[in-house]
């Protein structure tokens, strides 16, 4: 096991255990609250430019980066399409929540003129074309706990509740009741992903 690996292994026990030398450095080169945030926000954008990781500061790039790193993940350098790689090469999609309970929400999904062309853009480009789906439960800007899900099994799960959506918004424009916005969204629960799912973290 190399250094890093050992430091991450050592870090995923207890991410608890560098905060208290980590502090008083802080402390003792920054005086003000002021200073030591600003050092604190703008070290990981320096660390996550530097190697190619996007921007941590957008939306939930940060997050992203944080498990990829503790997962042995390849974070993409772009926002479009995966958010990170696997050993092999096989997009992955993450989820992550901040709230009481885990869970993975889909939205934006777009609408499409028939349940076919819905079905196949689910299967093909917005959900089944990622290998795995990974879903985290974020303490503090670290994972509390992760699952995972083959992006088969999200289909299975997903797929239903954006057909009932898709038909339910076919008859609300056939009444002529346009929606502002007529993409779908979707959720998978926490009893969804802790029934389908394995825990890695």
């Amino acid at each position: 096991m190399s250094p890093e690996e050992k430091f991450i292994e050592n870090f995923k026990k207890n991410r608890n255990s560098f905060l208290p030398e980590y502090i008083e450095l802080v402390n003792r080169h920054f005086p003000t609250e002021e200073e030591k945030f600003l050092f604190e926000w703008g070290a990981p954008a320096h660390r996550a430019h530097k190697n190619n990781w996007g921007e941590p500061t957008n939306q939930n790039r940060g997050g992203e980066i944080v498990m990829a790193i503790l997962l042995g993940d390849t974070i993409s350098p772009t926002r479009s399409g995966a958010d990170a790689y696997d050993s092999k090469g096989r997009g992955l999609e993450y989820k992550s929540t901040t709230g009481e309970k885990l869970q993975g929400t889909y939205n934006g999904i777009s609408n499409k003129d028939s349940w076919a062309e819905q079905e196949k853009y689910l299967r093909e480009e917005k959900i089944g074309k990622y290998h795995k789906h990974k879903f985290s439960l974020m303490r503090r800007g670290f994972p509390e706990e992760v699952w995972e899900l083959s992006g088969k099994k999200v289909l299975d799960i997903l797929i239903p509740k954006v057909k009932r959506q898709f038909y339910a918004l076919q008859e609300k424009l056939e009444k002529g009741n346009i929606p502002a916005d007529p993409r779908f969204g979707v959720t998978l629960t926490e009893e969804e992903i802790t029934k389908n799912g394995v825990k890695i973290i």
